[in-house]
Order: C-alpha cells, then sequence, then structure tokens
C-alpha cells in the first residue's frame, strides 16, 4: 500500500474517532443540561414555613407545581434541590395556616423574627412584605 493512502487512511479514521468522540460528549453534556435543568422556581425563595409558596418543577419532560402544605400542625415545605422538588417536614411552633381543599398554607407567626428577613409578622399570623398583598 502506498504511503499516501496509508496517511489517508489514517486521517480519516482519526476524523471519525474524533467525531464520534465529540459527539457523545457534547450529546452527554445537552442530556445533563436537560436532566439537571434549573427551571424549578420557589416563589418563596427556599425554606420559608411561614410564608406560602409554591415550587414549579420539571418531571419527566413536564412542568408540575407544588404548593406548600399543612397537615396539623406540621408544614410540608416545597423548595429546590438541584433542580428537583424537595418536600421537607417542619414542626409549626403556633400551628399551621391551611386553606382551600388541598390545605395550602403556612406556619402562623406571632412576632415578626419568626418571618424570613424583609417581613414582618401580621396581626392575622402571616408574614408579609411591603409589597405583599393584605387581605
Amino acid at each position: 500500500m502506498e504511503r499516501s493512502t496509508l496517511v489517508l487512511i489514517l486521517i480519516l479514521v482519526t476524523i471519525l474517532l474524533f467525531a464520534t468522540h465529540i459527539q457523545y460528549y457534547t450529546g452527554r453534556a445537552v442530556q445533563t443540561w436537560f436532566e439537571q435543568r434549573e427551571y424549578c422556581a420557589d416563589s418563596d425563595g427556599g425554606m420559608s414555613p411561614f410564608v406560602s409558596g409554591r415550587v414549579d418543577y420539571p418531571f419527566q419532560s413536564r412542568m408540575y407545581t407544588y404548593m406548600d402544605t399543612c397537615n396539623g400542625a406540621n408544614m410540608w415545605e416545597g423548595i429546590c434541590d438541584n433542580g428537583n422538588l424537595l418536600k421537607v417536614k417542619f414542626e409549626c411552633p403556633n400551628g399551621c395556616s391551611g386553606y382551600g381543599a388541598d390545605n395550602h398554607g403556612e406556619c402562623i407567626c406571632t412576632k415578626d423574627k419568626e418571618c424570613p428577613v424583609g417581613y414582618k409578622c401580621h396581626t392575622e399570623g402571616y408574614c408579609y412584605t411591603s409589597q405583599s398583598k393584605l387581605i
């Protein structure tokens, strides 16, 4: 076999191996990005059991919503954890104020220091900010 033919074959094999290698890694990067995307959004900013919130999160190529939920004196607080929904049980010291058929709500506050930074405790037992809609 001529030397130029052998060089050409080696170049083609190298290009094919490189292209396959790059396609595998770029494909994995795209797949990993979709699997771990940070489309998870928590309206109350994370672990805030004294503020009623909702988490919009992806699961199997669809978006779902979870709302913080009362169960007796306990709050099931939804938070984003690496782009996924995580439900954390929190025992409300003053009870939990749930509403609606699904018992969505928040822990009842009695003083400002129970509320997140920037919030105050309303006399009716919920945390609010100046931007909050007071009912």
